[in-house]
């Protein structure tokens, strides 16, 4: 289990990326009408900073807490997938990493429309 510590880390971390999240979404998508441009360009931020913190952060998990689960975690989930996925083919397991990237793109989109159908 992890320490309070950690849990207090990914709190505020995460707190700090939702809120900038919203703000520059907010901000992006108001200047591109009818694109979401804003998510994706958070999306696309947040996997090249993940990937930099990710490489350069070494064994010092109070950053991967803060920075990498909190902080971009509240910013972009799709950070963290990208993370993972790229560790499955660091780890030579292509198939794997292929299969978790059809799935999760397939099975979300599916729950995604799941959930609206429920909703409505």
């Amino acid at each position: 289990m992890p320490s309070p510590t950690a849990f207090a880390l990914v709190a505020a971390g995460s707190a700090a990326g939702g809120v900038v999240r919203f703000a520059l979404a907010t901000w992006l998508d108001g200047r591109w009408a009818g694109f979401p441009v804003g998510t994706l360009l958070i999306n696309l931020i947040g996997c090249v900073a993940i990937g930099w913190v990710g490489a350069a952060a070494g064994e010092r998990e109070w950053v991967r807490w803060l920075v990498m689960t909190g902080l971009l975690g509240g910013f972009t989930t799709f950070s963290a997938f990208s993370w993972q996925a790229l560790a499955l083919m660091r780890d030579g397991r292509i198939g794997s990493a292929l299969a978790y990237v059809a799935l999760s793109l397939g099975l979300c989109l599916v729950g995604v429309w799941l959930g609206w159908l429920l909703g409505r």
